[in-house]
């Protein structure tokens, strides 16, 4: 689930829009969301939505609302109890909320380099939509939205501090000449729109600005224009040409120098902590760089793998490895190619970073992608330069961005092969499957600690079981061990055996192993989803056929052989090889069944669910009896008579396991 207040308020549950009422239930969900997890007595939420003029009946009607955005969740396709009542009021549990979003990107950008820095203030400002909660006109919650609208301001103000730092006074003076505009009592934005007219050689119309500024604070507040302003003021009258923003911390190149400055970017985020096993596929990357072709193609290979298993791990982990042998730096992007809330990035977007990280000015990089592409490549030249591209949606998407000097090194993470950039780019794969049940129980000692985890070995060894041995379910787990104190690994292994709560429980602040299966399961097409779906139905101990899913899914077979392929390239299932009679076999790993049997329950109606699993059931006499043909023996008569008592009847789970 997804809600966003930067802008008219939404809410979305795996890209689809809930509809959450009328003006008080959106009220209602605003000021829930406001209060940003805490929780909100009914009274305040009354005084909230409707001001100094309640209604006599306002406690109903909130109990109302709140029960109108449970139901809209609910028939969204998300968890109606993320609204808790708690008390005498109520809270919104912690949801992913672009605000939160906007909070983490200006944190990192403070953080950062300086060009970096310009590019991340950029886009967090592209988070707001328009006024925060446009449309809800309730004053005390309009009172709350201002923060919001003032950090937006501060995050203008920070970036535009920046791009006058970098000399991008040009491209600046038309967004600033708007905000001053729309707020012209701010003094930093109309010191900056100044500096930037300045140093684009318009020195009239800065001092003009200035007195129409000085003008508004006399008249609307009977003073005199503060310092910033009045020094900015004094240094465009004597025309001074270093003239700078105040606040700047270094000088800025003097408008006019085109070149290109020869900087060494360092992209990569930290390497993941408590990093386990991967040695046979830290040795196939290791192999890039110690090709015997002469280095004559770029070194270039995709991790891919299965929601939660590791990938970006792997990568960045041997980026940092392997760092010092690319002296001319390192750059990084995530692609967004499964993002919940976005779009994959256009690789025009990620040139346009990568280009500026690399020292070209804002002013010097192209317009087309095709441009943007040849002078990439044309600074990499000849320099040894690590790019990570983590998070592909697809080939195309990748191309674009790949280096075409050898002595670079590409890496991308994927959930597909991404078979385009192997056969057309020369591309090798290593692909992540879980973790050995070794190596899943030194991932939780090493998270959550020896002295912890001593004398409850038999738990570790059971709770990596009951994640699948997947690193994101391990870390989840070890995630929640690490925040209360209070619990014991056997503890949190009961609490995992039951099936039916284990994805709840491998839930914890932005992590969830549900929501990562989700983001594969949404971009299959509506065929396999119901094939997939519908194999939640079953729990096949050796796994299933084509025919299988022939079957549950009312398909001819040779479109459930692709319904099955379309699962493994989404890595929702896995292949096993072939059985005796030639048939391709698959499985669905555990947590991947039980989101499988969640999906059926939720959009599958019992009837259709029966139905499906009848259908299965009736098939296995006629696999007795093609079995019987092809290996010229009769089974055992328990077992044809356990298939045959299956037909024509509504089988029970369990019988088709044991049949």
């Amino acid at each position: 689930m997804w809600f966003g207040i930067l802008g008219p308020l939404v809410a979305t549950v795996g890209g689809r829009s809930v509809h959450p009422g009328g003006p008080r239930a959106r009220a209602t969900l605003a000021a829930l969301l406001l209060a940003d997890g805490r929780i909100v007595p009914v009274e305040r939420l009354i005084d909230q939505v409707w001001g100094d003029e309640p209604p006599a009946s306002g406690r109903n009607q909130v109990m109302i609302a709140v029960s109108v955005l449970r139901k809209a969740l609910r028939t969204a396709g998300g968890d109606p109890d993320v609204i808790e009542t708690v008390a005498s009021g109520y809270r919104i549990r912690t949801v992913d909320l672009d605000a939160h979003q906007a909070e983490l990107s200006l944190e990192q950008a403070r953080r950062s380099p300086l060009a970096v820095k310009a590019a991340l203030l950029r886009e967090t400002l592209g988070l707001w939509r328009g006024q925060v909660l446009a449309g809800i006109d309730s004053q005390p919650l309009r009172a709350v939205a201002d923060r919001w609208e003032e950090l937006r301001l501060s995050v203008q103000e920070d970036w535009a501090e920046a791009e006058l730092e970098l000399g991008r006074h040009r491209e600046l003076v038309g967004v600033l000449g708007v905000s001053v505009a729309e707020h012209p009592l701010r003094e930093r934005i109309r010191a900056q729109l100044m500096l930037a007219l300045h140093r684009s050689g318009r020195q009239a119309e800065a001092l003009e600005v200035y007195d129409r500024g000085r003008s508004v604070l006399v008249e609307e507040l009977g003073l005199e224009p503060g310092q910033v302003l009045r020094d900015m003021h004094a240094a465009i009258l004597r025309d001074e040409p270093d003239v700078r923003w105040s606040g700047a911390e270094a000088l800025v190149t003097a408008p006019g120098d085109e070149s290109c400055p020869r900087v060494r970017p360092a992209q990569l985020p930290p390497a993941v902590s408590a990093f386990t096993g991967r040695r046979r596929e830290l040795g196939a990357l290791d192999e890039l760089l110690d090709r015997r072709d002469g280095g004559r193609e770029l070194p270039l290979c995709v991790v891919y793998g299965m929601a939660g298993v590791g990938k970006s791990g792997l990568a960045v982990s041997w980026a940092h490895r392997v760092a010092d042998r690319f002296p001319d730096g390192h750059l990084f992007a995530d692609l967004r190619g499964h993002d919940r809330h976005a779009p994959p990035l256009p690789p025009e977007a990620v040139l346009a970073r990568f280009l500026r990280a690399l020292g070209m000015p804002e002013k010097g990089v192209p317009a087309g992608l095709d441009e943007r592409t040849a002078l990439f490549r044309s600074l990499l030249e000849g320099r040894r330069v690590l790019i990570v591209l983590d998070d592909a949606a697809s080939a195309t998407q990748v191309r674009p961005l790949l280096a075409g000097s050898a002595s670079c090194c590409v890496i991308v993470t994927s959930r597909s092969p991404l078979g385009g950039l192997v056969a057309q780019d020369g591309a090798r794969c290593v692909g992540l499957d879980v973790l050995d049940p070794q190596e899943a129980e030194e991932l939780l000692v090493q998270m959550v600690g020896a002295e912890r985890t001593a004398g409850e070995r038999g738990a570790v060894r059971r709770v990596g079981e009951l994640c699948d041995r997947l690193p994101l379910a391990l870390r989840i787990a070890a995630a929640k061990l690490m925040s209360r104190n209070d619990w014991t690994v056997s503890g949190i292994s009961t609490r995992l055996e039951s099936e039916q709560g284990r994805l709840d429980e491998l839930r914890h602040a932005e992590l969830e192993v549900r929501g990562s299966l989700a983001r594969s399961y949404r971009d299959l097409p509506r065929a396999a989803k119901l094939a997939f779906r519908r194999l939640g139905l079953l729990d096949p101990p050796d796994g299933f056929t084509p025919r299988t899913v022939a079957a549950l899914a009312e398909a001819p077979l040779p479109i459930a052989e692709k319904l099955c392929e379309y699962l493994v390239d989404a890595q929702l299932a896995r292949p096993l090889g072939r059985d005796t009679a030639g048939a391709a076999r698959y499985r669905l790993h555990d947590l991947v069944r039980l989101f499988s049997r969640e999906r059926a329950e939720e959009e599958e109606t019992p009837e259709s669910r029966s139905a499906a699993v009848a259908r299965a059931a009736n098939c296995l006499p006629a696999h007795v009896e093609q079995a019987e043909q092809r290996d010229g023996r009769v089974y055992r008569p328990e077992t044809r008579s356990r298939c045959s008592a299956l037909r024509g009847r509504e089988p029970r789970h369990q019988s088709i396991m044991d049949a």
